[in-house]
Parts: C-alpha cells; structure tokens; sequence
C-alpha cells in the first residue's frame, strides 16, 4: 500500500510540474510528500498526513499491532485521493481537449 500511494503522489509531483530534490527511482513517501507540501500541492493536506502517519505505523517495525480497522480506512483513503487526483487530470485533459 505505502508504494503504490508513493507512486500515486510520484504522478501527482509530475503533474503538477513539481521538481523533487532527488530523482525520481530515489523518491521515498517522505520526499514526495515534502515535495508536495513546500509547493503547496497535495489534494487534501489533513487526508494526506493521516494516510502517511498509518502507513509509516505499518511499514515500519514499529511494535504496534495491526488494527484491521486502520488498514481498511487507509485503504479507502488512498483510493479517495487516487480518484481525487484522477478527476482533476481528466477535467483538465477534457478542458485542453
């Protein structure tokens, strides 16, 4: 789940013409999501925080125990701000067309 939302906001960097500070194949959640904040972007900045938080609790070994309920909401999330970001491409993309 953290790579595939890793990937989704590497998309949304380039979308919004937003140049990291490391390479792309370098590109870890954190920098893609610092990326995002210090050039004001991200879909849904709170959404986004709580997304970053569950999945950095999860990826890690951090000790706490996997609470079904957090991963199915994270879940829901990342597939929210997916379709958030797909909308907005797609309006604009009609809009040039």
């Amino acid at each position: 789940m953290r790579r595939t939302f890793e990937s989704v906001l590497k998309i949304e960097c380039a979308y919004r013409e937003i140049r990291p500070e490391r390479e792309y194949p370098e590109l870890k959640l954190g920098d893609v999501v610092k990326a995002l904040k210090d050039n004001g972007a991200g879909n849904d900045r709170q959404k986004l925080n709580r997304i970053v938080r569950v999945l950095n609790e999860y990826s890690h070994d951090s000790g706490f125990p996997v609470i079904k309920s957090d991963l199915l909401q994270v879940s829901t999330s990342v597939v929210q701000y997916t379709r958030q970001l797909y909308a907005e491409v797609e309006r604009k993309l009609k809009r040039a067309a």
